[in-house]
């Protein structure tokens, strides 16, 4: 039999509880600890998930470097809620679809360990290429260097008409540069 967590007051609780610490008259865990236990990336994507959710921090840790202090009684409930599956197919994005290269790709997920920044949620990029292992080599707009990301931090971003014709457009005027004006 396993030992008491020291939250605990009996010995029947639904699996283990994440530590929890009193804030004046609240029972609060910090980002990082509300990350781990919704199985979630980072501490970066705890918050942002936690403020689509409309939980909002109770205040900071001390310090220059002190972490957001959520209500332990809203994130409890959301356990199990938090982490997507990942595909087993690699190279699917967040939704599960195929993500070929030359694809329009958005980051719809924060992970700093694994190239999706913050500052780029909602951003657009090409892809470059497919990297080594499972990581995908985009370029986002407005920016020069390419960045190497988890496919499944990025969503497809859907193809409009105006774009087919452009590529049909790049196309024959790329056979016709080639020297076969008959499209041979």
């Amino acid at each position: 039999m396993s030992p008491l967590h020291p939250q605990s007051k009996d010995r029947c609780s639904a699996g283990p509880r994440p530590p929890v610490v009193s804030f004046g008259d609240a029972t609060v865990m910090t980002t990082a600890t509300a990350a781990r236990y919704l199985d979630l990336a980072g501490r970066d994507s705890a918050r942002i998930w936690l403020a689509q959710r409309g939980i909002r921090p109770v205040g900071r840790e001390p310090g220059p470097s002190g972490q957001n202090l959520y209500p332990a009684q809203a994130v409890l409930p959301l356990k199990g809620r938090g982490r997507r599956r990942r595909p087993a197919y690699p190279w699917c994005d967040a939704a599960g679809a195929s993500i070929p290269s030359g694809a329009r790709v958005e980051q719809v997920l924060v992970d700093r360990a694994h190239g999706a920044l913050a500052s780029r949620l909602g951003k657009q990029a090409q892809v470059i290429r497919r990297s080594r292992g499972t990581r995908l080599v985009v370029r986002f707009d407005g920016e020069t260097k390419p960045v190497s990301i988890r496919p499944d931090l990025v969503r497809v971003r859907p193809v409009n008409t105006g774009q087919i014709l452009d590529q049909l457009q790049q196309l024959h005027d790329l056979l016709l540069a080639g020297g076969h004006g008959d499209g041979r």
